[in-house]
């Protein structure tokens, strides 16, 4: 757009050359913040969802929930929110694609529209 605007003939607003600038400048930093994106592994155990590290370095995987925002078959974005102590749940946006991993892209499916297990009550009512 920046290339645009200063190839064009003469007598462009200043704030085409403002705007080609700016948007030349947004996509260097939304490039560069992406090439520090850490690769991650989402969990299921069969009662809850968790997200960690792909290496493990120690670093135990965080407790959540998973909800699916986008669905189209062969790419999803999904919704981790972390189950934390804190006024507002952290959440990471996750899109996640069948290439790569087509054996378990239709577990992983399964796993995320089926229904979630009934939480446990800690006492059992009895007639003693």
């Amino acid at each position: 757009m920046a290339a645009w605007a200063v190839a064009a003939p003469q007598g462009r607003p200043v704030w085409i050359l403002l705007l080609g600038t700016a948007s030349l400048a947004a996509a260097i930093g939304l490039s560069a913040s992406l090439s520090a994106v850490v690769p991650l592994t989402l969990r299921w155990d069969g009662q809850g969802w968790t997200l960690g590290p792909a290496a493990p370095a120690g670093n135990e995987p965080w407790p959540g929930d998973v909800t699916v925002c986008i669905d189209l078959g062969n790419w999803m974005l999904l919704r981790f929110r972390h189950r934390s102590s804190g006024r507002l749940p952290k959440v990471t946006w996750l899109p996640v694609q069948r290439r790569g991993q087509p054996a378990q892209w239709h577990a992983l499916r399964c796993a995320l529209y089926s229904t979630r297990p009934a939480a446990v009550r800690g006492s059992v009512d009895s007639d003693a």
